[in-house]
This record gives C-alpha cells, structure tokens and sequence, in this order.
C-alpha cells in the first residue's frame, strides 16, 4: 500500500468507525479522536507513520511509540489509532 492509499484508507476507516473526519483551518483533514480535547491526527501525522505502522508484528506499546513520535502529547489517539490499523490489516 502506498502512502496516498494507506492516507485514504484510514481517512475511510475513521468514517467507518464513527470519527470526524474534517478539514482543519489549514485545510488539512483530520481524524479528530476526542471531542473533549480536541485531540486530532492528521494527514501529514498519517504519512509520517507510513510505512512503519503497518508491520503487523508492532505490539501494542511499539505502535503507541511511533504514534508519539509524529505526534507527541496526544494519548488518546492511541486507541483509535490502533483500531484503525488493525480494521485496515484485516480488512473489515
């Protein structure tokens, strides 16, 4: 999967899954992850994590790294995060 293709599809499983999904004031979209917070992925946050977290042998806590490595501060992205991957590798 390419970086436009890994973007889109987990842009889609975000929808999918209940999320906004929304262009930022810079125009970028966004996966926002928590209402409260305001707590949001986006775009370029998704390339950065391309190739990376599509390993699937990446535990729990090595997903939850490279995810605070793109995007420090931002722990509640980390579950809806991971779901996302994990929707993608098996295709639901």
């Amino acid at each position: 999967m390419n970086k436009s293709g890994f973007v889109d599809a987990v842009l889609r499983a975000a929808r999918e899954r209940g999320l906004r999904v929304e262009a930022n004031r810079n125009g970028v979209q966004q996966i926002c992850f928590n209402e409260k917070s305001g707590k949001s992925l986006h775009t370029g946050h998704l390339e950065s994590l391309h190739p990376a977290i599509l390993n699937p042998a990446f535990s729990v806590t090595e997903i939850n790294a490279l995810i605070e490595a793109v995007a420090p501060g931002r722990p509640c992205t980390h579950r809806g995060m991971r779901e996302i991957i994990e929707h993608i590798h098996c295709g639901k």
